[in-house]
C-alpha cells in the first residue's frame, strides 16, 4: 500500500464515516430502484426453453444451470405444478445468470499470407494455421498482405485483415442454449464481420477498440482502429450496430458509419459513400499485372479494392488502397474471381461494397515480340519475324494481317521448335500488323501478345539517267523523277572509284546544272532519298568525256606544264 493511500485512510475519521454513510445510502437506493423495476424489464435477461417430451425439472436444472439447488427457484418462477412430468411445448423462463457458462473456442478457417498466434499467458509466437483453435486471451497478429478468417461457435465469421492485432477477449457459450458471448479486442488494424442472428437475449458479439465498443447481433459491419490513436471507425453494411464510447452511444443503421474518438462525444452517423461503378471493366483479363479501373465517386478521397475467390469474401487474395479510381495487382492464377470496390470519404470511412465477377485467362503467357519492332519501316519484302520463348511452350501461333483488328489475315498458322518466321511470298508496299500466342503441351492456347505494326516500303530505285547535255558554257545532267517528297544524292568524280570527288551534293530536283568543266573524262552517279530519310543504293556509274571546244583549248594542258 502506498503512502498516499495510508494518508487517505488515516486522516479525518469523520470524513471516512460520512463516506460510509453515503455509500450505504446509495446501495439502499439502488435496491429500492431494483424493486420498483417492472417485471418485464427483469425478464428481458431471461432465456426461454420449450419443454420436450420426457423432460423433468431436476434433469433440466442439472443439465443447464450452474447448481441443482436452482430447481426450486425455477419451479417458483415458472409456477410449475408437475415438475416430474412437465407438459411438452410449455415454456420455462430461465434467468441468464443461472445458466452454465463454458469456454467455446473459435476456429481458424483460412489463412492467407502470414499470421502469428500468441497464446494467452505466453510471449512466444507460433505460425497461425488452418484449424488452430483459439481461446480467451489468445492473440493474432497479421502481416502485410495477409488476412485470417475465424469461425465462432454460433457460425459468425470474422475477417482479420492485414497489419492487424486482435485479442480474443471472451469466447464462451451458455452450454446448450445456442447463446454465445464473443468479445474481440481490436488493438490495431481492420476487421470485417458477418454475425449470425441472435439465439437469445444472452448472446453478445462485441468488437472492442481503444475508443469504442461495437455491439451487434445479426449484422454485417466493419471496424478499424490505429495503433497509438484512440479512434474507432465503424461502417454498417447490414443490420444495426450500437457504438458506445466512454461518454455516450450511437445506434448506427445500415448504410451509415461513425467515427468515435476516446474522450469526445460520438458524432451522429454519416451516410457511407455509394459503391464505385465498375461495370465497364472487362469480364476476362488476359494480361498481367491485372489493371482495374472504375468510375470515380463524388466526395471520394481514396478507394479500396479487394479480390477473393468466393462471392462471400471470406478470405482475400488482394487488398489495396489507392488514391485514384484504378489499381494494379501483380498476379493471379487462371480462374474465376470476385472484385470488391469501396470509396473512402474525408473521415476515412469506407463506403458501400460494389462487387463484380471476373476471370483470368493469361496462361500460357504470350511471347514478347522482338522483330520487326513496333512502328518501324522495313525495306525487306520478306522480313524475318522473331519473338521470345516463354517456358513450357511447345508451339506458337503467328498471325500477320493488313488491319489492326486482324480480320484480314495474310498469315495464320502454328509452328513449333523455333521462335522465328519468314513469309513465303514478298509483301506488297503497305502497313501490316503481327502478333503471336503460346500453345502449351496440352494444346491450350494462351492470349495473343500485344500487336506490333510496321510499314513495308520498297527500296527507292536508282535514278535512270538521260543523255547529258554538254553546252558551250554549262553541263546539264538529269534523270527520271522518283516522285514527290524525295531527294537525290549526286556525286561526280574524276575516277571510277569516286575517290576524287568533283561534286558531292544532295539536291531536290532530278537534275544538276553546272558550268562546263574542263575537258576531261568524268564519272557520275546518284541515289534516291525517300521521304523518311532512307537512302537507296547508288546506281551504276555513268562515264562522260568532255571534249575541247577549239584547237587552242587543246593547248591549255600543254601551257600548264610550263
Amino acid at each position: 500500500m502506498n503512502t498516499q493511500a495510508l494518508t487517505r485512510i488515516a486522516v479525518r475519521p469523520d470524513v471516512h464515516r460520512a463516506d460510509i454513510l453515503v455509500r450505504s445510502f446509495g446501495i439502499a437506493l439502488g435496491l429500492l430502484m431494483l424493486l420498483c423495476i417492472p417485471a418485464g424489464t427483469v425478464h428481458a435477461q431471461e432465456w426461454t426453453y420449450t419443454v420436450r417430451p420426457g423432460d423433468n425439472l431436476w434433469d433440466f436444472t442439472e443439465e443447464y444451470l450452474t447448481h441443482i439447488r436452482y430447481w426450486k427457484r425455477l419451479q417458483k418462477l415458472n409456477d410449475i405444478q408437475q415438475p416430474r412430468n412437465m407438459p411438452p411445448g410449455s415454456k420455462i423462463r430461465v434467468p441468464i445468470a443461472w445458466l452454465k457458462v463454458q469456454p467455446e473456442p473459435a476456429r481458424v478457417m483460412q489463412v492467407s499470407g502470414t499470421a502469428e498466434l500468441i497464446r494467452a499467458g505466453s510471449e512466444r509466437s507460433v505460425a497461425l494455421s488452418v484449424d488452430h483453435e483459439l481461446r480467451s486471451g489468445d492473440r493474432i497478429r497479421t502481416a502485410a498482405d495477409s488476412n485470417v478468417t475465424l469461425h465462432f461457435a454460433d457460425d459468425s465469421e470474422l475477417l482479420i485483415q492485414s497489419d492487424s492485432d486482435v485479442v480474443m477477449d471472451t469466447l464462451s457459450s451458455y452450454h446448450k442454449t445456442g447463446m454465445v458471448d464473443t468479445r474481440v479486442r481490436l488493438q490495431q488494424g481492420r476487421v470485417d464481420t458477418r454475425v449470425k442472428p441472435s439465439q437469445g437475449p444472452g448472446s453478445r458479439y462485441h468488437i472492442i477498440t481503444p475508443a469504442a465498443v461495437a455491439a451487434v447481433r445479426g449484422t454485417n459491419f466493419r471496424v478499424s482502429t490505429e495503433s497509438g490513436q484512440p479512434v474507432s471507425r465503424s461502417e454498417v453494411i447490414e443490420g444495426k450496430v450500437n457504438v458506445s464510447s466512454d461518454i455516450d452511444a450511437r445506434l448506427v443503421p445500415a448504410g451509415y458509419g461513425v467515427v468515435a474518438e476516446k474522450g469526445k462525444p460520438t458524432p451522429p452517423p454519416r451516410e457511407l459513400l455509394p459503391a464505385p461503378d465498375g461495370s465497364g471493366m472487362p469480364e476476362v483479363y488476359q494480361r498481367l499485372p491485372l489493371a482495374f479501373a472504375w468510375n470515380a465517386v463524388d466526395g471520394a478521397h481514396g478507394y479500396r479494392f479487394q479480390v477473393a475467390e468466393h462471392a462471400e469474401f471470406s478470405t482475400l487474395l488482394a487488398d489495396r488502397q489507392t488514391d485514384a479510381p484504378s489499381g494494379l495487382w501483380h498476379d493471379l492464377p487462371d480462374g474465376d474471381y470476385f472484385l470488391r470496390l469501396r470509396a473512402i470519404d474525408d473521415e476515412r470511412l469506407e463506403g458501400r461494397n460494389g462487387d463484380y465477377g471476373f476471370s483470368v485467362d493469361a496462361r500460357p503467357f504470350p511471347p514478347f515480340l522482338v522483330e520487326p519492332r513496333d512502328n518501324i519501316t522495313l525495306r525487306d519484302a520478306r522480313p524475318t519475324f522473331s519473338w521470345s520463348e516463354p517456358e513450357n511452350v511447345s508451339k506458337y501461333r503467328v498471325q500477320l494481317a493488313a488491319d489492326p483488328e486482324f480480320t484480314n489475315l495474310l498469315h495464320d498458322d502454328t509452328q513449333s521448335g523455333t521462335a522465328r518466321f519468314k513469309p513465303d511470298q514478298a509483301l506488297a508496299a503497305g502497313r501490316y500488323h503481327w502478333r503471336t500466342a503460346s500453345i502449351d503441351a496440352s494444346g491450350e492456347q494462351g492470349p495473343y501478345s500485344d500487336a506490333h505494326q510496321f510499314e513495308y516500303r520498297a527500296v527507292p530505285p536508282s535514278p535512270d539517267f538521260k543523255e547529258p547535255e554538254v553546252g558551250k558554257d554549262e553541263l546539264v545532267i538529269q534523270w527520271q523523277s522518283a516522285g514527290d517528297q524525295v531527294r537525290y544524292h549526286f556525286q561526280m568524280a574524276e575516277d571510277p572509284e569516286f575517290e576524287q570527288l568533283a561534286m558531292d551534293r544532295v539536291i531536290e530536283e532530278p537534275r544538276v546544272v553546272m558550268p562546263r568543266p574542263i575537258p576531261e573524262t568524268y564519272y557520275f552517279r546518284a541515289k534516291t532519298i525517300d521521304s523518311d530519310g532512307y537512302e537507296g543504293e547508288f546506281g551504276p556509274a555513268q562515264k562522260l568525256t568532255v571534249q575541247p571546244t577549239s584547237f587552242w583549248s587543246l593547248l591549255i594542258p600543254v601551257i600548264l606544264l610550263f
